[in-house]
C-alpha cells in the first residue's frame, strides 16, 4: 500500500516545476556577464534588509551538537526555496525537525528583516543527501520550507516569459 501524500508534499510534475524555479531564480540573480577589472568603480554597497535584496537569507538549522547554515530564497509569502541536503540530516537521511529550522530573510551582520519559524519541510520524494552535493544532481536538489506565518516581506518574483525566453537563449547558444 502507498503511503498517503502530506498536503504539501509536491507531485513529480511540481518537483519538476520546482527544479525549473529554482534554476531560474538562481540564473537570474547571477551576474549577467564577467565584468572586467576595472568596473569596481561601478560597484555599490547593497542594503541586504531592502528589497529584493530582503528575499534572500539564511536557512538556519539547529539540534543536538549541531548548528548549521545554509542560503534559502523567499519565492512567496509562506514558502522557502532552498537546497534538500539543508534541511535534511547528512546522518538520519531524514528531514529535519520543522522545529529545528529558521530562516533568517535579509540577513546583514547583526540585523535581518526577518525572523521566519518553520511549520513543515518538504523534499522530493525519493530525496536520499549522497556526500557533497554534485552539479548533475542539483535538479534533485531541492527543498522548501513551508513557514508558520505568511511573510511581510515582498518574496522574490518569478521570471517574466520574456525573461525566461532571454535566459533559455542565453543557455542555449
Amino acid at each position: 500500500m502507498r503511503p498517503a501524500r502530506r498536503k504539501h508534499q509536491p507531485s513529480g510534475s511540481a518537483g519538476r516545476r520546482l527544479a525549473c524555479v529554482s534554476v531560474f531564480l538562481a540564473l537570474a540573480i547571477a551576474p549577467q556577464t564577467a565584468q572586467p577589472a576595472d568596473a569596481k568603480a561601478d560597484l555599490k554597497v547593497i542594503d541586504s534588509t531592502e528589497y529584493p535584496w530582503h528575499s534572500i537569507g539564511r536557512v538556519n538549522r539547529a539540534g543536538y551538537k549541531s548548528v548549521s547554515s545554509c542560503t534559502g530564497t523567499l519565492i512567496a509569502p509562506n514558502l522557502v526555496l532552498t537546497a534538500a541536503h539543508c534541511i535534511v540530516s547528512p546522518k538520519t537521511k531524514k528531514k529535519l525537525p520543522a522545529d529545528e529550522v529558521l530562516f533568517i530573510a535579509g540577513v546583514r551582520r547583526d540585523q535581518y528583516a526577518a525572523r521566519l519559524e518553520a511549520e513543515c519541510l518538504l523534499v522530493p520524494e525519493g530525496y536520499v543527501p549522497a556526500g557533497r552535493p554534485k552539479i548533475s544532481n542539483i535538479h534533485k536538489d531541492l527543498g522548501l520550507i513551508v513557514l508558520k506565518e505568511p511573510s511581510n516581506l515582498f518574496p522574490l518574483p518569478p521570471l517574466t516569459p520574456d525573461e525566461s525566453r532571454r535566459l533559455r537563449q542565453k543557455m542555449s547558444g
